[in-house]
Parts: structure tokens; C-alpha cells; sequence
């Protein structure tokens, strides 16, 4: 039986208990091609969908440190605290106070890493730190959430800091009461920001808020996936089909067979969808993501436009999935939040105003489209 080249260096990285490989390949005498490869990789999900899932020590990982050790931080005033979740865990968190009038950030990192290492020497391993950076440029504050199994959200007992969907749904619900019940900030003061696995949790956190009567003002996301079963599926069948085709067995393995065997569904067009209309989405998309394609951020913008919200979709060309332009992504976020902070100008004078205004572009219409013209 021929396997390809990417599916060899599939089934070598040790990710299936030889027990139930060993059993699959029995089998494989009574299968088809296509169905042993189907019943491999959807074996190979379900056993080890954590590892490929949740990466928060990958080789070469930077020991993380105090904020006020990273250059990007020094002297910002960030401090690490640590909160405790309903299911008894501690999660640590990197915040920094905003000034007056300046929004507050809720943000999350990726799938890789923590806040002062994003993990892949691939790709640049400080672009977590210079968008906290970037952030605290324009006064802002910020909570870094470091999620279970991540950075210093670690400890005992084990089983309260394994990484996971739920538990990440707890450490969601323990930020939103920090945010609104410690800080007290107003809704329409919170952008919930985060990046590829991070911006389903931002998504979420938005959809948690909205569903408790305090829609955030904001939803960021960068490099974002519409639910895991479909970027798990991209992810499966780019690994195991050659570029080349060495064989003729090509396959597809769909979102929907995938989604039986996920225990992580992060399903950020769900959350999206439930979303209030007074609560802007702004989504940064990489143009030469080699992880993620793009086309899941045009349907998530194509999803919150169809619930009536106020959509920015931003694609930056060239550009891999971990690098994201912070300065020229944070300015475009802070225009929008000091757009939806101007208020109508309600008084007698305002209103009298903006009826005069109205009239003469109604019996002038020329003279208006010729004043439009001149100051172009």
C-alpha cells in the first residue's frame, strides 16, 4: 500500500497509542484505500486532538517572565495577577490600567506559547508582546488572559488545568466578572480582542457578554477560523495529500466527519451570529496565511454583516499567520472605538441644526454635491 510523503511524516510524529494503530492496520487488509486513510487520521483526532490543538510548550519555548522583563512592557505599568475560576483553577493574567476615556482590551493569545514567547520559530516569536505593546501606545488598558495550561495558569490538582474548550469557557466567565465586578468598567469601554485559536475565545467572551446584557464595544479577531471541525479539516487533508500527488488516492475529509470525533468544537461563527448590532467586528486577516486561509475571515465578516453589526475586514498581502502588523491593526481598532463614542448632539440647538442641514440638502441638492466636490 502506498502512503504518501505527508502522511508518513503523519503517522511518525508518535501521535497514535500503538495499541489502536497496531488494530487499525490489522484491518487495513479489509478496507479500501480511502476508507484505512479516512479511519487513520479520524482515529488520530480523536486521540490526540489536545497535543495538536493546545501547544502552550513548544521546543525551544522562552521561560516566561515578569511583564516588566520584556523591553515591550518595560515601565507600562503591567503587572501579572492571578484569578480563580468557579471549577477551583488559578489563571494568570497581564494587565494594565487605561487612561481616562481610553477603552479597555480583553485579549487572547493563539494557540502556541503564552504572552512573552509566541512559540514557532517560524514566525516572530515577540508578536504577541508588540501588540500589548502597541495597545498601551494609545493609553489603553489591557487583560492578557493566559489560559489554563498556558504561561504561569498552571498547577495542582492537574486535572483543573488541562487545556480544553470547557475549561476554557470557565476561564472566560472568571475574566468577564474580574473586568466588569473589579475594574468596573463599562461594556462600551471593552474591545474583546484575540489572535487564530485566541479570537474564537474573544468571540465567545463577546457572546457571554451580550448574553448578560453588556454587549462589548468591540470584537477584534486576526487570523480567525469559523469553528474547529472545518480548519481541522483543511488541516488533515493538506497533511496528508502530497503537493505532488505521488498517488492517486487523493482525499477529502469533511468538517462534518471530523466534528463526531472533536471534543473542541470553538465555533466562533456561532458566537459571532449571536452578537448584538451595537457591537463593531473588526477581523485582520493574514494574505499569505500558510496556516489558515483567509477565506474563513471573509465568511465571518460575510456572517456578522447578515446580523446587521458594523464589519472592517482587513487583509494585509504577503503575510504569514503569526505576523500581524499591530501599530497599523491597533490604529485602525482605535478609530472605530473613537467613532462610536461621538455622540448625537441632542440639545435644541444640535437638533434645529442638523434640520437646516437636512432642508438645504433636500431643495439644493447641487449646490451640496458641488461643496462635496471642492473639498475633494
Amino acid at each position: 500500500m502506498k502512503i504518501s510523503n505527508n502522511l508518513k511524516t503523519f503517522l511518525n510524529t508518535n501521535i497514535y497509542p500503538k495499541t489502536a494503530l497496531c488494530k487499525l492496520i490489522e484491518a487495513g487488509h479489509d478496507l479500501g484505500q480511502d476508507e484505512w486513510l479516512h479511519a487513520l487520521v479520524l482515529l488520530g483526532l480523536r486521540l490526540n486532538q489536545d497535543a495538536l490543538i493546545f501547544q502552550p510548550y513548544p521546543p525551544g519555548i522562552a521561560a516566561i517572565k515578569d511583564p516588566d522583563e520584556y523591553m515591550e512592557l518595560r515601565g507600562t505599568g503591567t503587572v501579572e495577577k492571578r484569578l480563580r475560576t468557579a471549577d477551583g483553577a488559578t489563571i494568570s493574567i497581564w494587565e494594565r490600567k487605561a487612561e481616562p476615556h481610553k477603552p479597555h482590551f480583553i485579549i487572547y493569545h493563539g494557540q502556541m506559547g503564552h504572552w512573552g514567547d509566541a512559540g514557532s520559530p517560524d514566525y516572530d516569536r515577540r508578536a504577541y508582546l508588540k501588540i500589548l505593546s502597541e495597545i498601551e501606545k494609545t493609553g489603553s488598558g489591557f487583560t492578557a488572559v493566559h489560559l489554563r495550561g498556558y504561561g504561569n495558569s498552571i498547577g495542582k490538582p492537574k486535572e483543573l488545568y488541562n487545556s480544553s474548550a470547557k475549561a476554557f469557557s470557565r476561564d472566560i466567565d472568571a475574566v468577564i466578572k474580574h473586568v466588569k465586578e473589579d475594574l468596573k468598567i463599562p461594556s462600551g469601554q471593552i474591545i474583546n480582542c484575540g489572535v487564530s485559536l485566541g479570537a474564537s475565545l474573544a468571540a465567545e467572551t463577546a457572546d457571554k457578554m451580550t448574553a448578560i446584557g453588556c454587549p462589548p464595544n468591540q470584537l477584534v479577531i486576526c487570523n480567525p477560523f469559523t469553528n474547529m471541525a472545518r480548519a481541522a479539516s483543511e488541516f488533515a487533508n493538506k497533511h496528508i495529500n502530497d503537493q505532488k500527488h505521488q498517488t492517486k488516492h487523493i482525499i477529502s475529509i469533511s468538517p462534518q466527519a471530523i466534528a463526531t470525533k472533536l471534543k473542541h468544537p470553538f465555533q466562533t461563527d456561532v458566537h459571532i451570529a449571536n452578537l448584538s448590532p451595537t457591537t463593531g467586528v473588526y477581523i485582520f486577516n493574514s494574505g499569505a496565511d500558510d496556516f489558515l486561509d483567509p477565506l474563513h475571515g471573509q465568511e465571518l465578516a460575510e456572517i456578522a454583516k447578515a446580523k446587521g453589526l458594523k464589519v472592517q475586514h482587513r487583509i494585509e498581502p504577503g503575510l504569514n499567520h503569526n505576523t500581524i502588523p499591530a501599530k497599523e491593526v491597533v490604529e485602525d481598532v482605535m478609530k472605530l472605538y473613537e467613532e462610536s463614542q461621538k455622540q448625537p448632539d441632542n440639545s435644541l440647538l444640535g437638533r434645529l441644526l442638523v434640520t437646516r442641514k437636512n432642508i438645504f440638502r433636500t431643495f439644493y441638492p447641487d449646490r451640496v454635491n458641488k461643496s462635496s466636490s471642492a473639498e475633494r
